[in-house]
């Protein structure tokens, strides 16, 4: 007799199937959430690449703009705002003294400043399409759609860049 022999234990061969299919459908999930996860983050870095690439663009852009414009006076000037209303302008609010159609980025200037030339106050590039009151010789107007916008812009003296 030997008493190092063991007995067989004779297991079951079953496949419990409930079990089986609720392991699947875990595993198919868990995988579908990290997918979404991953492609989340994929998402949010292209959205930052985009934003960097229209950073340069509008960087290269300035550049390009300040290298075809040469800076011809700094200057203090009172600087306002205004809305294209018919209480604020003469005649048509939504045409300005070159025919062009009222946009962002357009300026009222004094008469002694031509028509389509640019002006930078505040870091940001106007382009003067509209003229001031003959009154004010030393006064720029921003274009501004909001009403409230421009109260809070108020009445400045600011130092301003015009370009030739």
């Amino acid at each position: 007799m030997n008493i190092w022999r063991t007995k067989k234990i004779k297991r079951s061969a079953k496949i419990n199937i409930p079990v089986l299919i609720i392991l699947v459908i875990i595993f198919v999930l868990c995988s579908y959430l990290v997918w979404e996860f991953l492609k989340a983050g994929f998402r949010s870095e292209e959205i930052r690449y985009q934003q960097k690439f229209e950073v340069y663009e509008m960087l290269e852009t300035k550049l390009k703009e300040q290298r075809d414009y040469k800076i011809a006076v700094f200057r203090e000037a009172e600087v306002s705002a205004y809305n294209p209303v018919e209480a604020q302008t003469d005649g048509d609010p939504m045409t300005m003294a070159s025919g062009n159609r009222v946009y962002d980025g357009a300026i009222a200037c004094p008469r002694w400043l031509e028509l389509g030339t640019r002006v930078e106050i505040l870091g940001r590039i106007y382009i003067c399409e509209d003229r001031m009151n003959i009154r004010y010789n030393n006064n720029f107007d921003i274009m501004m759609w909001d009403y409230q916008d421009a109260i809070d812009f108020g009445r400045r003296t600011l130092q301003v860049k015009i370009f030739n």
